[in-house]
């Protein structure tokens, strides 16, 4: 089934430009599913050992389906909260119920087996100092150094909560193609007093205000051991995948955006393509 395409528009853009700045900073999108415990109703193909389940379809988007999956080997990612009945995109639907489960990322970041510095076939591996992160990435991205402002990736409630500006300049740790997509920036900030729940439904309005339709499911899972929540949506131009974790002193958000193919079998290849990045996720702090 074909859909019509559409361009953003306005503030609908704004997100969009944002993570383009990233590109000058591009982010990308799609879905590093890089986590989770058990599965209450996600996803596809994982890395060869790990289980899989059915995708499920964004809220909205006709003829395709965005596929959630754990990135890291023996991991899948949970969906908590909201359901196919919650109101398209609405920034009350999807309201998380559930609390990551923080014993499950720990012990599968102990596995014995897990590699501390794993790479990809063929592919390069950066780190960011100031971030604290490590990525191995395809051969054809490259590093690339970003300035973009705070307001421009997070949600106004957020801005004062983590000490910033609004005009605060971010330089976040970039990973791309040199046509900006597909992207993925890792940011840091200081930890806040709210917690996790409450950050990724705030960012679940920030996204939907910028008239991304967001999947009515929240996700759950592991960074490298460190419980996170995560957010895919689409505006039918890009397709962008949000993940957010608190790690000792500091909040981290890692922003994806590639381009929305607008087929099913091109989102798959896109999202596990950031599957297998974010699978090599690891922290260096």
């Amino acid at each position: 089934m074909s859909r019509a395409r559409r361009r953003p528009t306005g503030r609908a853009a704004v997100l969009a430009v944002a993570l383009v700045t990233l590109s000058a900073g591009a982010c990308s999108s799609g879905r590093t599913y890089t986590l989770g415990d058990q599965v209450v109703a996600t996803t596809t193909a994982l890395p060869s050992t790990a289980p899989t389940t059915a995708g499920t379809a964004v809220t909205g988007r006709p003829s395709t389906a965005v596929r959630t999956s754990g990135a890291a080997p023996t991991s899948l990612v949970t969906t908590i909260g909201g359901g196919a009945g919650s109101p398209t995109g609405s920034p009350t639907s999807g309201a998380v119920t559930t609390a990551v489960r923080a014993d499950r990322c720990s012990a599968l970041a102990a596995d014995p087996l897990r590699a501390t510095e794993p790479t990809l076939p063929g592919g390069r591996a950066a780190s960011s100092a100031s971030i604290g992160v490590r990525l191995a990435f395809p051969s054809d991205w490259q590093v690339t150094e970003v300035t973009v402002n705070a307001d421009q990736v997070l949600d106004p409630r957020l801005i004062p909560v983590l000490a910033l500006k609004p005009d605060t300049p971010l330089k976040p740790f970039v990973v791309r193609t040199a046509s900006n997509y597909p992207g993925l920036a890792v940011f840091r900030f200081p930890k806040p007093k709210q917690d996790l729940i409450y950050i990724a439904g705030v960012m679940r309005e920030f996204t939907f205000f910028r008239k991304f339709q967001v999947q009515p499911q929240t996700l759950s899972g592991c960074l490298d051991g460190a419980g996170a929540l995560g957010l895919v949506s689409t505006n039918y131009t890009l397709l962008q995948l949000e993940w957010m974790t608190i790690r000792g002193d500091s909040f981290y958000l890692v922003l994806g955006l590639g381009l929305d193919g607008g087929t099913a079998q091109a989102e798959s290849d896109l999202t596990n393509q950031f599957s297998r990045v974010l699978d090599t996720f690891r922290w260096t702090r």
